[in-house]
């Protein structure tokens, strides 16, 4: 019995299939126990990187702008 890692991020994440795609590939080998996961890349709809983002949101000064931010970036990968 070995030991397999996997990392998936940025374009490999970029959309809610190739999320299901990588959540499969997880579950398939027993082995792999240890799962990396960075942040997701931008696809065709979403042209910003969660980076990005998370950046701009750092930046936010105003409480309820970044309320709305942080709702919107939540909703874009449910």
């Amino acid at each position: 019995m070995g030991l397999s890692v996997a990392k998936f991020g940025g374009s490999s994440l970029s959309t809610e299939q190739k999320v299901r795609w990588a959540a499969k590939v997880v579950a398939a080998d027993e082995d792999r126990r240890i799962t990396v996961v960075s942040a997701a890349g931008t696809s065709e709809e979403h042209q910003i990187k969660l980076t990005d983002d998370c950046y701009s949101l750092a930046a936010e000064s105003d409480t309820v702008l970044m309320t709305q931010k942080t709702g919107a970036i939540i909703e874009r990968y449910q």
